[in-house]
């Protein structure tokens, strides 16, 4: 029999591999790419460009170009300098050219062919134009990014792309709104040469995804462009992503991260009021921005001997900064501890001895740990005692729930119930006295953190205690994981989908559906904020089959961001 399951799982391995195989390859070689019209766009107006200004005519210049065979596009604008005294290398003393001096910018107006166009002087005095030198320079172009309701994961291949041409440095829009006019606003505040909106809509089984371009300084469009994805195309794209097929939200970007992780959480540590991502591996957390690219803010090291099971942020006090709360496992005992971000550097507030922490609004609730039980006692608030946490009066709860168990929630009418966990993995819900009134009628899959339950002689297991997975409630929903094994019940060998499931109390009964669904692999934590859901998953059987195709590692985790604005 184990033979057998053995021979089956290697040949599924090998399926998986040559279907990943295939859709790479079917991506990598196709003739034409439907976004590499747009990304043409773009670098057509900032590639470099060298030429002469011959004649002025009131407000046009005539330019003769060096490059003749190059088209010249309308709206392209060229930098008009003269030339100064010579530049010398301060440390080598060698000449390496003379000084640039600005004088105006000219907008192209025609090309009339071999290397000459008009163009209008739209800054400068018009006199002094006559003989200058013009350019778009070599550099890489400032560019904001902003992306008005498109389909997100096109929009990440679109940015991806447009980032490896090496020609533009973005700048993420912080905002979020439909007045095009906000946009060019940040994007002047921002100090970029160009605003580029990406949008997109359904036409029959299509996505026609349309992009304007704006000159930054005066919001000026000079360019748009629309083309067309087929569904097919952008089914692959999502799959070459992370098998991701979502109904009640959207996806905005998908990271391959190059480390494992094990916890997720976000937060604004530094009261910007923007939020940070915070990743989890065993000892390590890492703090990164929530924008298009993952970029590292701070790491705090635990010492080496820890393996964190949880990790929380709470906005204590409504201070406007969220502090981070730490629990680890340390040998065989478990260590908590609440920090805070001061200056650049996470300083440690408050550590607890075998107590277990969590963030539950606006409190921070903790639990002591049993080494027979895994949790011990009554859950307790943890009060700020003027310069730390110390432990508080008793929360009050139903007999035999843990910590990490329950959400309270309310129906319309405003009575009140607790959705919780059972250690089989069914998710329950009760009232405030003790009553049961729903159960799911499966268990969601079981935990990612569960341990043994120990022995006072040490000699026999007492079966396992688990961290259960988050419960989050939000607009009256609560929502939680569910992750289906590849064979049945048989958990061990992994999990071939999970979902987000999102359950409705109405005071009578409870109404379930997906709301994240057909994540492919195992969901190792999740969070949601007013408008994302950020996910951390392992790929199916644990290998990104994939990288292996590519030479790369097949370890690590995806993460996931959606927007829940569709909803």
């Amino acid at each position: 029999m184990k033979k057998n399951l053995l021979i089956f799982f290697l040949f599924l391995i090998i399926t998986l591999f040559l279907i990943l195989n295939a859709s790479a390859q079917d991506i990598d070689n196709k003739p034409t790419d439907p976004l590499q019209a747009l990304k043409d766009e773009v670098l057509s107006y900032i590639l470099p460009l060298k030429g002469k200004v011959v004649s002025v005519e009131g407000q046009f210049a005539k330019v003769q170009f060096e490059v003749k065979e190059k088209m010249i596009k309308k709206g392209i604008r060229l930098r008009v300098f003269q030339l100064g005294s010579d530049y010398f290398h301060p440390i080598t003393k060698e000449n390496i050219g003379k000084i640039e001096i600005p004088v105006g910018i000219i907008e192209i107006e025609s090309y009339l062919g071999e290397g000459l166009a008009i163009g209008r002087i739209i800054e400068g005095k018009f006199d002094n134009f006559k003989d200058l030198l013009v350019r778009v320079p070599d550099l890489k172009t400032k560019v904001l990014f902003y992306q008005n309701n498109i389909d997100w994961f096109l929009a990440d291949e679109y940015y991806q792309a447009l980032k490896q041409s090496n020609k533009i440095e973005f700048v993420d829009s912080k905002i979020d709104t439909d007045d095009i006019k906000k946009v060019l606003e940040e994007a002047k505040k921002e100090k970029v040469s160009i605003a580029l909106v990406l949008s997109s809509h359904k036409k029959d089984s299509d996505i026609v995804v349309t992009q304007r371009l704006f000159w930054a300084d005066d919001s000026q469009a000079f360019s748009e462009r629309s083309v067309s994805v087929s569904k097919d195309y952008a089914n692959k794209i999502r799959l070459r992503s992370g098998f991701i097929a979502l109904k009640n939200v959207e996806m905005l970007f998908s990271y391959d991260l190059p480390f494992s992780a094990n916890r997720l959480i976000v937060g604004d540590f530094d009261g910007d009021k923007n939020l940070d991502i915070v990743l989890v591996s065993s000892n390590i957390i890492r703090f990164y921005t929530s924008k298009v690219d993952l970029n590292l803010l701070w790491q705090l090291n635990l010492p080496r001997n820890v393996d964190i099971v949880w990790v929380d942020t709470v906005d204590f006090k409504s201070s406007g900064k969220d502090l981070i709360l730490i629990t680890a496992k340390d040998d065989n005992d478990y260590v908590s501890y609440i920090y805070e971000l001061q200056g650049n550097k996470f300083i440690q507030l408050s550590r607890f001895e075998n107590i277990f922490i969590k963030s539950y609004g606006d409190k921070i609730l903790g639990q002591n740990y049993s080494p027979t039980e895994g949790f011990g006692g009554m859950v307790f608030n943890i009060d700020y005692k003027g310069k730390s946490f110390e432990k508080g009066k008793v929360f009050k709860l139903p007999l035999n729930l843990n910590l990490y168990d329950f959400q309270h929630v309310y129906a319309p009418d405003g009575k009140e119930g607790i959705f919780f966990w059972d250690e089989n993995g069914f998710l329950r819900l009760m009232d405030i006295n003790g009553s049961i009134l729903w159960s799911s009628k499966e268990d969601l899959g079981g935990f990612s953190t569960s341990f043994v339950k120990e022995s006072l002689s040490g000699l026999f297991e007492k079966g396992k205690w688990s961290i259960k997975d988050r419960l989050i409630y939000k607009d009256g929903e609560v929502f939680a994981p569910k992750r289906v094994p590849i064979f049945g019940k048989a958990r061990g060998l992994g999990f071939k989908e999970s979902a987000i499931k999102a359950f409705w109390w109405n005071g009578i009964t409870v109404e379930e559906k997906n709301f994240v669904d057909d994540i492919g692999g195992e969901i190792i934590d999740y969070t949601i904020t007013e408008d994302r859901v950020f996910i951390l998953a392992s790929p199916l059987l644990g290998i990104k089959l994939k990288n292996i195709l590519k030479g790369e590692s097949p370890l690590g985790v995806m993460l996931y961001v959606y927007s829940t604005k569709s909803r």
